[in-house]
């Protein structure tokens, strides 16, 4: 707790709780002033505040800075008082800094794969959410889903634990073959997504999928063997850069016509690389990947949003 100048916004007084969380001396204390005790990156914000005279009469959560450099989370509740003739502001401060590590904690492990650390499907949905906001103002987005060929024998041969090795560092390359922004997810078991966003061109959404293949189709050295899967080599992926393709975050599944979809896995079998699709063949995305599989063999799908 303390009372800072509302001119000078220099400490007037610290009560004895103060100085020793901060690490300050009450004499340090009285020859700085409030700005001493945040992050140089909030004090903009905070001279930003005051100049609309709302700070010192707003209750609101801050970054705070300890002396030896340590940031804490701090609520902060301020009122108006008069100290020794000056007008001056009454700070009540609490330290919710282990509750918020805790919340970020639980909100981690709700959105994230606890095996490999990428985005679950719950983010995968609130990704694909927000980037829907981006097509309504004319951006463009893509979904490429991912699926392993041969995990299932590798993780039957040499056992569940180097199988779940192999995700991690599966998850690794993934990771590598996108831009920053773009997100990475595990649907589950050897299924993978990627969300885009910012997309200009059908060959902007496909070079990733190029690349996914490459670095997927290199061996993987773990725990003395040489482990080698793909991306299943009948898949195919579709390109969306339009706008309009239709799509609509609440659906379930994606409706794709048989003949479509057979042709299109000979394509991808025969030329090894993406191919693009009108966006009149399917409208909606989301849900169970074995809506994916109904030709009988896994894919790689590149799917408009």
């Amino acid at each position: 707790m303390w009372v800072y100048d509302l001119e000078t916004l220099g400490f007037l007084a610290v009560n004895d709780a103060a100085v020793p969380f901060y690490g300050r001396s009450r004499e340090q204390f009285l020859s700085r002033t409030i700005f001493d005790i945040r992050p140089v990156d909030d004090c903009d914000e905070l001279r930003e505040i005051i100049g609309l005279a709302g700070y010192e009469f707003e209750d609101r959560s801050w970054r705070h800075r300890k002396a030896n450099g340590t940031t804490i989370d701090a609520n902060v509740y301020t009122q108006a008082v008069t100290y020794e003739g000056h007008a001056g502001a009454l700070v009540t401060m609490i330290d919710v800094t282990t509750r918020r590590q805790a919340e970020a904690r639980i909100s981690h492990m709700a959105h994230h794969d606890a095996m490999t650390g990428l985005a679950n499907r719950s983010l995968l949905q609130l990704s694909i959410n927000d980037a829907l906001v981006r097509v309504r103002y004319g951006g463009r987005i893509a979904l490429l889903c991912i699926d392993l060929d041969r995990f299932k024998e590798v993780n039957y041969l040499l056992g569940h634990a180097l199988g779940d090795e192999l995700l991690r560092i599966v998850s690794k390359r993934l990771r590598g073959c996108v831009r920053e922004g773009d997100t990475v997810v595990r649907l589950g078991g050897d299924e993978f997504a990627i969300v885009q966003c910012g997309i200009e061109s059908p060959d902007d959404a496909s070079a990733p999928a190029d690349r996914i293949i490459e670095a997927i189709s290199k061996p993987f050295e773990i725990k003395g063997h040489s482990v080698i899967i793909s991306v299943c080599q009948s898949s195919t992926s579709r390109v969306s850069t339009s706008p309009s393709g239709g799509f609509d975050g609440g659906h379930q599944y994606i409706p794709i016509e048989p003949r479509q979809w057979f042709g299109l896995v000979a394509q991808r079998y025969m030329h090894n690389r993406p191919a693009s699709w009108p966006p009149s063949s399917a409208k909606c995305l989301m849900g169970e990947l074995a809506e994916f599989q109904r030709a009988g063999r896994r894919a790689l799908l590149h799917l408009p949003l």
